[in-house]
């Protein structure tokens, strides 16, 4: 037969569990208009942002197809559209394995 604090031991005790859900009641709860500007100020960030990688990727694609770039020229922006495909794949690959 096992003691009382081998018990304690082996299961988790219900202190613990009253821990927990006392520590989630505590968090605060986050004002519908400040929720709001965050959520606005995240979508304005990423359009943004997207914004930057498009332009930056369309000018790599238009060096890499001009007639009159230099060999160095489209290996920099080959190394350059690799290097945005590899940063996008790896965030939503990151995003998802969450």
């Amino acid at each position: 037969m096992q003691t009382e604090q081998e018990k304690n031991i082996n299961l988790p005790s219900e202190n613990q569990s009253n821990k927990n859900e006392k520590a989630l009641e505590n968090v605060k709860e986050e004002h519908p208009i400040d929720a709001r500007i965050r959520r606005i100020k995240d979508c304005v960030l990423f359009v943004v942002v997207l914004t930057m990688i498009l332009g930056v990727f369309c000018f790599f694609i238009s060096v890499i197809f001009n007639a009159r770039s230099l060999d160095v020229e489209i290996k920099w922006a080959d190394i350059a559209i690799t290097a945005i495909i590899s940063v996008l794949l790896g965030y939503v690959v990151g995003k998802s394995g969450k």
